[in-house]
């Protein structure tokens, strides 16, 4: 997992040039679903998230504190998985299937 997008695509430029394969050998995922994603060399799964909502509610904190108010509100906005080709399960686990569980399984 890497930070953003960007840095998603050159890490995947470096594993390809290593011979890695993608999502065969190495998995991929960035964070804000940047147009980017789509033209990496292998689709990149991404996390994203409503950039224009986020925007939104932060000038309306920030409006807030300008007049004086308090602004002690927390903010939680639900980001989504976007799931393209460069990510996969790790290998011996089903899709879908729960890496954790099939950790804990192999340690009992």
């Amino acid at each position: 997992f890497l930070l953003w997008d960007e840095l998603a695509f050159g890490a995947m430029l470096a594993a390809l040039d290593s011979g890695l394969e993608i999502p065969r050998d190495i998995s991929f995922a960035g964070y804000d679903d940047d147009q980017i994603a789509c033209l990496t060399p292998v689709s990149l799964t991404t996390i994203h998230m409503p950039a224009e909502e986020i925007a939104l509610e932060a000038s309306s904190m920030l409006q807030m504190l300008l007049e004086g108010a308090p602004c002690k509100k927390l903010l939680r906005l639900p980001g989504k998985i976007v799931l393209r080709e460069s990510a996969m399960p790790p290998a011996g686990v089903a899709p879908g299937a729960s890496a954790a569980a099939k950790i804990a399984e192999a340690n009992v």
